[in-house]
């Protein structure tokens, strides 16, 4: 029988495949719709709550997670069959269809994944805990070492040997510098995927190609998608391969043995670990920062070694088509994924090559109610009723494009870098229509959309992070900072939070009884600072505002009882010892309001920032020295720790953290009682003698050869009599 654990984690684990089977249902009602990519593309609630609920029982259930999470993902991928199968008409079965995929994430981020989950293997005690991280690093370091063969290999690849494709790959590699690759693919045995693959390697690098793309794209356009890898396989030249190989061999050594090696030095901070995870993900988008760039680079380089643009052009409109995706992204999706939107994709060929796309031959209006939009050759004009009219051209956009609602009901969007949007719903008929005409125009957008940070995905995170350890620190003001700006990431609010976690975790070094908690606290508020350090943007919402505007407010009154003490000096001591969290949101109100230019705002920051100095002047005990004398107090010589040098006459090894240690009244045995992790564990017996194990919650010496133990368990307690270490 499952205890309420393991029914809450197997309740979790439906969760995500009802939210899909219904998101599945929806879908398959648009399935002719023109708009079918955007809505594919949407957002949805199912993604989000697998993420989240697999991280949950990792985390929280990790004895069930083994069984849960492979049942997640199977009912996960059942809910979504029916889709697949009306999208793309595969006639390959369900468990290749999920093996195939399982197989994929496995050779592409299994690597990474073993990484971060041996974080997690090396919990261990004493030298099991060395033991396990040796053989997991030599593990990890081979195949960071063999990472191109292990994908080929889980992958099953297979060389092409079709002479006129042969031929031509020959032509485009001779004209790079580049360890000619072996060129291999996929055998999708039925299945509809379709894409291709650089695997970088000194020694053997690699391009893979899916069979539907060999199957379905003629010579000239599979000629393009090689040259793209190829340049894919420029940029990864020896010296940068070198580079990458070390700085994942340090990134290996890092996480396989900071738990033991901060278990073996400074137990009592293990806990801080807890954000190591969450440091590789961050190192993984480093990474991968550049990424988007080179995808662009290499569109350019292919175009250049076939000498043909508009094959390249046509190769990854026929790719998109078939993937179903859209042709025009969200801009903040766009910021985060690792290529570009396939207009922008398109815009940049065309822009290098100096070709000009075909423009719209007649404007074309679309009207709801009382607003109305013209699509020109360079410009649009948005007319809101008879008050207001905007007319925007196209290379002032970052989107314009065709999403759905969240009803969804499809709707022309259309931004620009000041944040300003406009959106107006689609007639059904117009939808098609409206498709036709952004084809045409899209590539006219700005070249770089001002989106949100790739970084916003790991700073939630590392906010909700920093939100949980505040609690643990007992910092409740960097608690509600760090919430705030989970809740509404941008900039100010970022910044806020990093600097209220920064100065409550030094506050929690200053007065805490935990430290490691206060540790904790710092780096998440480092990782947040560092987060906000990558984010550009110069724009923030007005929510934010009111966000960073409610921050002040609680300063303020936090500030009440200070101020009551009427300077009193003992009283507005203990008055600011006892309201920390004052300096906290007055210095997250002050680093959250220097980001704006005006200079009342300017002003009120640096108030803050006196009155959190202010602040913690007064609740220093120096400073209530300095200034308040009394006559009962007196200077003490500090006491010196006199350490122990004579030899133990015996020693107790035990191989768990223990809570508590009994003697009997002469001395002559001991009994070791688990900490957290052993709490039902005893040992027992006599100094330099092995210990002898057995279960129990308490225990008491009648006398040198008696013990008592008192074993509870759920539906029962006992009590059991130990007589020269034999149970009766």
């Amino acid at each position: 029988m499952l205890d309420w654990p393991g029914r809450l984690a197997i309740l979790l684990t439906l969760l995500p495949a009802a939210l899909r089977l219904l998101r599945t249902r929806s879908l398959l009602r648009h399935i002719d719709d023109p708009a079918l990519p955007e809505r594919l593309a949407r957002r949805n609630l199912a993604g989000a709550a697998f993420g989240m609920v697999v991280a949950l029982e990792i985390v929280l259930w990790p004895r069930f997670a083994l069984a849960t999470v492979p049942l997640l993902i199977l009912l996960f991928a059942l809910a979504g069959w029916p889709l697949r199968r009306a999208l793309f008409s595969e006639s390959w079965s369900f468990p290749s269809y999920l093996w195939f995929y399982v197989r994929l994430v496995l050779a592409i981020y299994g690597f990474w994944i073993a990484l971060i989950w041996s974080a997690f293997l090396t919990n261990l005690n004493g030298t099991r805990a060395w033991a396990v991280a040796v053989v997991v690093g030599v593990a990890l370091l081979l195949w960071n070492e063999h990472y191109g063969r292990v994908l080929r290999v889980i992958l099953r690849t297979k060389p092409i040997a079709t002479p006129r494709l042969v031929d031509r790959f020959n032509a485009i590699i001779a004209k790079t510098t580049v360890t000619p690759p072996d060129v291999e693919y996929v055998d999708m045995r039925g299945g509809t995927f379709v894409n291709a693959l650089a695997v970088p390697d000194s020694r053997r690098p690699a391009v893979l190609f899916t069979s539907t793309l060999l199957e379905r794209f003629d010579d000239d356009e599979v000629e393009a998608i090689f040259a793209h890898e190829v340049a894919h396989l420029e940029h990864y030249n020896p010296a940068y391969l070198k580079r990458r190989r070390a700085i994942g061999v340090v990134m290996i050594l890092l996480t396989v043995f900071i738990r033991p090696l901060v278990q073996s030095v400074a137990p009592s901070y293990e806990g801080a670990l807890v954000i190591w995870p969450l440091v590789v993900l961050i190192f993984m988008a480093v990474r991968g920062g550049h990424k988007q760039k080179h995808e662009t680079e290499s569109d350019l380089r292919s175009a250049a070694l076939t000498g043909n643009p508009e094959v390249m052009v046509r190769a990854l409109i026929k790719l998109y088509e078939m993937m179903k995706m859209p042709r025009r992204l969200d801009p903040s999706i766009e910021a985060n994924a690792s290529h570009p939107s396939l207009a922008r994709r398109i815009q940049a060929i065309r822009a290098a090559s100096g070709a000009v796309a075909a423009a719209l031959p007649e404007p074309v209006s679309f009207r709801n109610a009382s607003t109305s939009v013209t699509l020109h050759a360079d410009r649009l004009i948005w007319n809101e009723g008879d008050v207001t009219t905007y007319t925007l051209a196209y290379s002032a956009l970052d989107e314009l494009r065709i999403e759905p609602d969240a009803k969804g009901t499809m709707r022309l969007v259309a931004s620009d870098p000041a944040g300003r949007k406009w959106t107006m719903p689609l007639e059904r008929e117009d939808v098609a229509r409206a498709q036709a005409a952004l084809n045409l125009v899209d590539t006219q957008l700005r070249p770089s959309p001002a989106a949100v940070s790739k970084w916003v995905m790991f700073g939630r995170i590392a906010a909700l992070l920093c939100a949980v350890i505040a609690i643990g620190a007992m910092q409740f003001a960097s608690l509600v900072v760090a919430a705030l700006a989970a809740i509404k990431f941008e900039r100010p609010l970022v910044l806020a939070a990093g600097v209220a976690g920064l100065t409550g975790g030094l506050l929690a070094l200053r007065d805490g009884p935990q430290p490691q908690f206060a540790w904790m606290l710092i780096l998440s508020a480092l990782l947040l600072l560092f987060v906000a350090s990558r984010d550009k943007r110069e724009i923030a919402s007005h929510a934010t505002w009111r966000f960073v505007g409610l921050v002040g407010v609680l300063a303020l009154l936090l500030l009440i009882p200070i101020a009551l003490a009427r300077g009193d000096i003992l009283e507005t001591h203990q008055a600011a010892r006892a309201w920390p969290g004052a300096v906290v949101f007055s210095l997250a109100f002050a680093v959250a309001t220097m980001t704006r230019p005006e200079p009342k705002w300017k002003a009120a920051a640096l108030a803050a920032v006196i009155t959190a100095g202010v602040s913690v002047g007064m609740s220093s005990t120096n400073t209530l020295d300095a200034l308040l004398g009394d006559q009962f107090l007196v200077d003490v010589d500090a006491v010196e720790p006199e350490p122990l040098t004579r030899t133990p006459d015996a020693e107790v090894k035990v191989d768990f953290y223990a809570g508590e240690v009994l003697l009997s009244p002469s001395g002559l045995a001991v009994a070791v009682m688990g900490g957290e992790e052993q709490e039902q564990a005893i040992q027992v017996g006599k100094p330099g003698e092995p210990l002898k194990e057995f279960r129990g919650s308490a225990a008491l010496f009648i006398d040198d050869r008696r013990l008592l133990v008192l074993d509870s368990s759920p539906g029962k307690t006992g009590l059991q009599l130990w007589t020269s270490m034999r149970s009766r």
